[in-house]
This record gives C-alpha cells, sequence and structure tokens, in this order.
C-alpha cells in the first residue's frame, strides 16, 4: 500500500492515522523514498514496511523477533541486541552485494541497481534508528574488559559492514544525488549510535577510536581523501565526517 504525491521541499516529515486502531500510525525516514520527476521530488511513502512495524506493539511474539527495540535493562542485554543489529544490517549487505553483481552481469539497470540499493539503506537506517532509540536514555551500563571488548568488536564489525557497502555502491553507481543523501543520514546514525554507547560507558570512547579512526583513515586515503585520486576519497571523507568528528572528540568526552 502507498501513497504518493510531488513536492519541492527537500524533507517531509509524515505521521498517517491508523484507521484500525486509537494509535497514530508513524512512518518513519526509512519508509519515504523520493525520486525525482519532471523538476520536482516524487515522494513514496510505503505504509506495509510501517503497518508491520505497528503491529509490533500489540503482538508479544513479535516484539521479541525484534531485537532492536528491546530497553536495556543491562550490559548484557545491550551486548545482545548488537550482536543481532551487526546481523540484521550484514543480511541487508548481502542483498546490496546480489544488486550490485546483478548490476555487473547486465542483469539488472544502474537505475534499477540505485533504486534498489536505496531502498536497503533506507532498512539499515530504520535498524540503526531503533537500537539508538532503545538506549537514549542508558547511562552508567559499567561493562566489565570481557564485556566492554564484545562491544567494540561488534561495532568495529558494524562499521567495517557499513564502509565496505559504502565503498562498493559509490565505486559501482558513481557520485550520485540520490545515493549520497541515503548514505549521508546511514553515516549520521552510525555517529550517533557511537555516541550513544560512549555515554552509556565513558570508557568505551578510547578503545573505540583506537579501533575505528585507523578503518576510516584507511578507507579515505586509499581513494586519495588528501585531494588526490578520483575525488572519491573526498566523497567518502564528506559522508563519514560525522563519525569522524566523533572519533576525534572522544578523548575530551572520557576525560
Amino acid at each position: 500500500m502507498k501513497f504518493t504525491s510531488f513536492a519541492i521541499g527537500a524533507l517531509v516529515t509524515v505521521a498517517i492515522a491508523a484507521p484500525t486502531s486509537n494509535k497514530a500510525l508513524t512512518v518513519s525516514e526509512a519508509d519515504v523514498h523520493a525520486e525525482t520527476e519532471t523538476g520536482a521530488i516524487l515522494l513514496t511513502v510505503d505504509l506495509d514496511d510501517a503497518i508491520n512495524i505497528h503491529s509490533y506493539e500489540h503482538s508479544s511474539s513479535a516484539t521479541r523477533s525484534n531485537p532492536t527495540r528491546r530497553t536495556f535493562n543491562n550490559a548484557d542485554s545491550l551486548i545482545s541486541s548488537l550482536s543481532d543489529l551487526v546481523v540484521q544490517v550484514k543480511s541487508y549487505g548481502d542483498s546490496i552485494n546480489s544488486t550490485l553483481l546483478n548490476l555487473k552481469t547486465q542483469k539488472i539497470s544502474k537505475s534499477q541497481a540505485t533504486t534498489d540499493s536505496i531502498k536497503a539503506l533506507g532498512k539499515m537506517r530504520a535498524l540503526l534508528s531503533g537500537f539508538i532509540s532503545s538506549f537514549s536514555g542508558t547511562r552508567n551500563l559499567n561493562f566489565d574488559n570481557s564485556q566492554r571488548k564484545e562491544v567494540v568488536s561488534h561495532v568495529t564489525d558494524l562499521t567495517n559492514e557499513l564502509l565496505n557497502i559504502l565503498n562498493k555502491l559509490v565505486g559501482a553507481l558513481g557520485l550520485r544525488l540520490d545515493l549520497n543523501s541515503s548514505l549521508n543520514p546511514l553515516m549520521g546514525l552510525l555517529s550517533n549510535l557511537l555516541g550513544g554507547l560512549t555515554r552509556s560507558d565513558r570508557a568505551l570512547g578510547p578503545d573505540l577510536k583506537k579501533k575505528l579512526a585507523p578503518l576510516i583513515s584507511a578507507k579515505v586515503g586509499a581513494h586519495g581523501g588528501n585531494g588526490g585520486g578520483s575525488g572519491l576519497g573526498a566523497l567518502l571523507g564528506n559522508i563519514l565526517s560525522p563519525v569522524s568528528h566523533l572519533l576525534k572528540a572522544l578523548d575530551v568526552s572520557v576525560n
């Protein structure tokens, strides 16, 4: 079930009242897809996923099957949900890899590959957003050394996956405005996730910076992020800037 409209604005927030419930049905950013057409922006709101998400509020079994909506009462619950988040993000990464393979073998067009990839990126954003909202108020989890290593390992895996996806998409599809518009908020959410983790246990900051800063520097530097290369490095640097800025600030935030 979809609803479409034309708008000139750059961003639209949509809230729809569900006809079968007294509660409001909230449509997330991931459900809104924008395409340009005849000089305007065509906005498509996918209500099917939103309705499924809404049903989680009423079904205990569905809630259990969606680990990113847990409330974290302790360190172990957060680690478990973080592990599940990585698995789910990787599944969408596999979907993007399949899409790019189909593009390479000319089974689909670049336009179709872009559309499919942007939709998968939207699902990733929804996953990260759900995880972040689950621990937005969490403080002082006080991970022990073993738990802290688990968190850093999972976050490193997640960051690696997102960096690889970013690199492959930009390399295969080019410097596209519509693709950048999906990648930028995804990296912003990764930055928010890292910030939330450091607030939940301030001792995580130095460990995360030690692991993640070299990954990002290597990815940008490999494509001439300091002014050389084809310009891909500069683009990656811009997309990754929220994460880079957070990592630079971690030394201050944990003092």
